[in-house]
């Protein structure tokens, strides 16, 4: 990842800091938005129903689909 949207981590980390949200979680919702997919593969299963991708879509884990 590219140094300069660690800043980015970091607000998404506290737009869901009451769950909270960890740094693998961040890195997973901001390199969805890089792709622009609301598609994910996590065993976290409660924090993901939460998160938002792009454009508000909830995502899809396709662990749990």
């Amino acid at each position: 990842m590219p140094d300069e949207h660690a800043a980015l981590l970091a607000e998404l980390m506290e737009r869901y800091s009451d769950l909270p949200m960890d740094l693998a979680d961040a890195t997973l919702v901001w390199l969805a938005g890089q792709i622009e997919s609301n598609l994910v593969a996590t065993l976290d299963r409660k924090d993901f129903v939460v998160y938002r991708a792009a454009r508000n879509r909830p995502f899809k884990n396709i662990f749990f689909e």
